[in-house]
Parts: structure tokens; C-alpha cells; sequence
């Protein structure tokens, strides 16, 4: 089961990084395809920018808040251990050492 749905997690990873780079890919050819005075290329290229940008900053802050909170949940489990006398603080290993 767990294998299971670590395989689909990675499978939409695939597929949202493929569509990504597809899109990415066919922006950019039709960018540079297309007849356009310079300015309007610029105009267009900074367009495209502006519209791939979003999302990643979106995703990025998603992943940050993320690995924020894994963290915060980690560190509030090994307190709870050392706390309980599961688990040793610093302090311990460094008067034991």
C-alpha cells in the first residue's frame, strides 16, 4: 500500500514536470516561430515569464511551508521523547561523553 502510493506521488510528479517543460518548450518555439517586431517578442517573452513564474512561486511556497512544518512536528517528537526519558537530550550525551 505505502509503496503503492509512493509510486502514484512520483508518477504526478512525472507528469507535472512533463507538462511543465512541455509547455516551456512549445511557449519558447512559438515565440521565436512567429513573426513579430522585436518589441512585441519582448513584450510576449515577458509575458510567458510572468505566467510560468506564478505557479513555481506558488509550488516553491507549498514546499517550503511544507518542510517547515515536517520540521516543526519532528522537533516537537523529540521533545516529547527526551521529555518522557525515551530519548536523551544534548546535554545528557555531552555529561555522559
Amino acid at each position: 500500500m505505502v509503496g503503492e502510493e509512493e509510486g502514484i506521488r512520483k508518477l504526478k510528479r512525472y507528469v507535472m514536470l512533463g507538462s511543465f517543460l512541455g509547455g516551456l518548450i512549445g511557449a519558447t518555439i512559438a515565440v521565436l516561430v512567429f513573426p513579430q517586431s522585436s518589441e512585441e517578442r519582448k513584450r510576449t517573452i515577458c509575458d510567458i515569464q510572468q505566467d510560468l513564474y506564478r505557479p513555481v512561486k506558488v509550488k516553491f511556497n507549498e514546499l517550503v511551508e511544507h518542510v517547515g512544518n515536517s520540521l516543526i512536528n519532528a522537533l516537537d517528537e523529540a521533545a516529547k521523547k527526551v521529555a518522557n526519558g525515551k530519548m536523551k537530550s544534548d546535554d545528557e550525551l555531552e555529561e555522559e561523553g
